[in-house]
C-alpha cells in the first residue's frame, strides 16, 4: 500500500526500492519498430530497465532469408550488462517462421540464463496455423518460462 501511495509522487522511483536481486530486465529485438514499441510500454508499466539486442552489420529481410537457409545465427553486439543481477529477464521479439527472430537466438545461444524468463512475443497470429513446433523449441530452450502473446 506504501508503494502504491508513494507511486503517485513524481520524484518517486519504484525501481528504486527494490533490491538489485528484485529487479526486472526487459531484453528486446525488434526488425520493424513493433517490439521496441512493446518494450517501452512495457518499461512504463513495470519500470524496469530495457536492453535492445543489437546484430554487428546492418540486418535485412535479405540477411534474415540467406541466414535461415544457411542456418546461421546473425552476430550480436556485446552486452555491457550483468544479467545476474536481475532476477526476472522478459524476452520480447518478433516471430520469424515460427521460432524467435534469429538476433535473439544469438543471444540465446551467448547467455545462459539463471534468472526467471517471461517472453512476450510480438507478432500476427494466423487462424489455422499450428505453432506447437513454436512452444516446442521454447520450452526445450528454457526450463521454466512463461509464454504471453
Amino acid at each position: 500500500a506504501l508503494l502504491t501511495i508513494l507511486a503517485g509522487f513524481s520524484f518517486f522511483n519504484p525501481a528504486a526500492v527494490l533490491s538489485a536481486k528484485e529487479k526486472e530486465l526487459a531484453i528486446f529485438y525488434s526488425f520493424s519498430g513493433n517490439s521496441k514499441r512493446v518494450a517501452e510500454v512495457f518499461q512504463k508499466l513495470e519500470h524496469c530497465d530495457v536492453l535492445e539486442i543489437k546484430t554487428l552489420e546492418p540486418y535485412n529481410a535479405y540477411n534474415a532469408r540467406e541466414d535461415r537457409k544457411k542456418k546461421k545465427l546473425p552476430l550480436i553486439s556485446p552486452l555491457d550488462i550483468d544479467l545476474d543481477s536481475f532476477q526476472k529477464i522478459v524476452l520480447i521479439f518478433p516471430v520469424w517462421e515460427y521460432t524467435p527472430a534469429l538476433p535473439m537466438q544469438s543471444f540465446m545461444r551467448e547467455h545462459s540464463l539463471n534468472n526467471e524468463v517471461e517472453i512476450i512475443s510480438v507478432g500476427v497470429a494466423r487462424l489455422g496455423v499450428d505453432f506447437s513446433h513454436y512452444f516446442r523449441w521454447l520450452f526445450a530452450n528454457f526450463r521454466e518460462c512463461s509464454l504471453i502473446s
